[in-house]
């Protein structure tokens, strides 16, 4: 069993705290108080781990990005790229991209904030969104629209742009209101074998609206892990 000092409990209480607050009412509305009481932590420990607020919120940012920085939609998209002549090919490609926004967002291992945090970043400018664009954004978007261009040579950015958009929206609501779905399944939350059902069901309409062949490396009972 790994074991952690009191600074490094300390600092992640703070973390968590900071992102709760954070994902209920946006950044700009949370006070180093508000985050040392959530956390149960003196106020001075957030000077000594972080150097103050902006660099405990920075924190909070990198560990909601953290499944998309370690694992980056590029690096995923590279195996396919000699090959995407190929319809079934470029099916596959198009397949896994899905599937990795799926995975990062949904990963087990990723505190249910961060897609609010996310959420929240998304609405006001500042370093903050600046720093989300920079190490996920534009990287990841920029990846898939990429492919989808390879996948349709006559698709123009703005399509290309649209498409992604078509896509990632029912994932990213799923994951901002996860709460409220879950409430009408009748779950407390979403279940592995739902968010299988949603993948395959955004898979299928893009690959017709690409003009691609089959569902690939997926069946009807997978879900996400």
């Amino acid at each position: 069993m790994a074991r952690y000092s009191t600074g490094e409990r300390t600092k992640e209480r703070l973390i968590e705290a900071a992102g709760e607050l954070a994902a209920e009412r946006g950044f700009a509305s949370v006070s180093t108080r508000d985050v040392a009481k959530r956390a149960g932590e003196n106020l001075g420990s957030i000077h000594y781990h972080f150097g103050g607020k902006d660099g405990l919120f920075e924190e909070v940012v990198n560990l909601a990005l953290k499944p998309q920085v370690d694992n980056p939609l590029s690096q995923v998209l590279a195996q396919y790229e000699g090959d995407l002549d190929d319809p079934a090919v470029k099916a596959e490609a198009v397949s896994r991209g899905i599937r990795w926004f799926m995975e990062t967002v949904f990963a087990l291992d990723r505190p249910k904030w961060c897609s609010r945090v996310i959420y929240q970043l998304l609405r006001s400018q500042g370093p903050l969104r600046n720093l989300l664009t920079a190490k996920v954004m534009d990287p990841s978007s920029g990846a898939f629209e990429s492919l989808l261009r390879r996948v349709d040579p006559s698709m123009s950015k703005v399509d290309a742009v649209c498409e992604l958009l078509v896509i990632c929206a029912p994932i990213f609501f799923h994951a901002d209101y996860s709460d409220v779905v879950a409430g009408k399944l009748g779950s407390s939350d979403l279940e592995p074998s739902y968010l299988g059902r949603l993948e395959r069901r955004i898979l299928e309409r893009t690959l017709w609206a690409l003009g691609l062949p089959g569902v690939p490396c997926l069946s009807e009972e997978e879900g996400q892990s």
